[in-house]
């Protein structure tokens, strides 16, 4: 597929399920935008599927639970199940480079999803947006300066925008897409 490609991880292809099942419409798989759907099932009938030829699926093995480089299904089960359906992001990436040449990613996601590819030693980049809003059971996201330096990162500097506060990270021998921090993104 043409770049960009939207990437999604789906272990156990609840997204393909719902949608060929009509229990949910997900405009992902709609909206005509180059996507591959990464899963582990064997036994999914692809052809049944009513979905774009613009999306791709593409089935890796299941891996074990190892340092935590695993995406599960669903990501708030922590640990995850015995019977969850692990994807490596490592492998992920791999195939990524492989079947379509990609070499630079941008992930978005949840704080599971930033740990795992942060543990993994994938991020040469990070922006952190700190927000001024208070929770009254506040959820930690575990996306901590230990994490972000263990995987090699370095705080270059924060700035702010709007209410918001942005850390930037990058790895040491990797240029920042722009001479002042906040020029970039």
């Amino acid at each position: 597929p043409k770049q960009p490609i939207r990437v999604v991880l789906d272990p156990n292809f609840v997204l393909g399920l719902e949608q060929s099942a009509n229990e949910k419409v997900y405009q992902l798989f709609e909206d005509g935008l180059p996507t591959v759907v990464y899963h582990t099932l064997a036994d999914v009938d692809l052809e049944s599927l009513a979905i774009l030829d613009s999306v791709e699926f593409v089935r890796l093995p299941t891996v074990a639970i190892e340092h935590n480089e695993i995406i599960t299904e669903p990501a708030s089960t922590n640990p995850p199940r015995p019977d969850a359906k692990l994807l490596s992001v490592a492998n992920v990436m791999s195939d990524l480079s492989q079947r379509y040449n990609v070499k630079h990613l941008m992930v978005e996601g949840g704080a599971i999803t930033a740990q795992t590819f942060l543990r993994a030693g994938l991020v040469d980049r990070a922006l952190i947006v700190k927000a001024p809003i208070s929770f009254r059971q506040p959820l930690a996201s575990g996306i901590t300066e230990e994490l972000l330096r263990g995987a090699g990162l370095e705080l270059l500097g924060t700035y702010d925008s709007g209410a918001d506060e942005i850390e930037c990270w990058s790895r040491p021998h990797i240029a920042w897409p722009a001479q002042n921090i906040e020029e970039w993104p």
